[in-house]
């Protein structure tokens, strides 16, 4: 009897040991993933903003202000005044032209920027406003010594896909736990079958 139930003890540790390895790998896994992607969604946003400062750059030199902001408004048209905004500053930050700014009112004092020779390529940086329920990612860059191309784009989406994510984790976790503690049964099983037979083996010595 005492033998079976420190079998029985053992088995019961065993399961949890296992059970936890593979839950800490698990969520291990998870963690490095979610890194991983949200890593991968902000690299793909700067390179956005990089391409279409890129792109107004060449049509600026070929049409001028009236010919990027045609493209600007197309792009307005398409994502949504409340998604991005873009704006054309001096050498001196003042706003020369802007798409409609009533969504971003309160990132005035955030997104202010004034000429420096140095911003040839785009120079990006994100922002988290307490009036804003997700972050904002701004960047801008010289188009020639007085004038300046300044973007931001709401990260929204970027925070929808990640939520999605999270939620996937929150709804399998329990059933990997689950999975876990089944697998983890069925190698500590496995793992004291010797002893198990040694232990009948003892037991039956015992009894005659």
């Amino acid at each position: 009897m005492f033998l079976s139930m420190s079998n029985t003890t053992l088995a019961s540790r065993l399961t949890l040991w296992y059970s936890s390895i593979f839950t800490f790998t698990f969520v291990l896994v998870f963690v490095l993933t979610y890194v991983l992607i949200s890593t991968v969604l902000n690299n793909n946003t700067i390179d956005d903003l990089q391409e279409d400062i890129q792109e107004l750059s060449f049509s600026y030199i070929d049409t001028g202000i009236q010919g990027i902001w045609t493209q600007v408004e197309e792009e307005i048209a398409s994502d949504g005044a409340d998604q991005v905004f873009y704006r054309l500053l001096d050498a001196q930050g003042r706003t020369v032209r802007s798409t409609d700014m009533t969504t971003w009112n309160a990132l005035a004092d955030s997104i202010d920027v004034v000429y420096n020779p140095a911003f040839l390529e785009l120079e990006s940086y994100r922002i988290s406003h307490e009036d804003y329920e997700y972050d904002i990612q701004v960047g801008y860059a010289n188009l020639d010594e007085n004038l300046i191309l300044q973007l931001g784009l709401s990260l929204e989406e970027n925070a929808g896909f990640l939520e999605i994510i999270r939620n996937i984790f929150l709804i399998t976790t329990p059933v990997l736990l689950l999975l876990a503690s089944f697998f983890g049964w069925v190698l500590a099983r496995k793992a004291l079958g010797g002893l198990d037979a040694l232990t009948n083996t003892a037991i039956n010595i015992s009894m005659g």
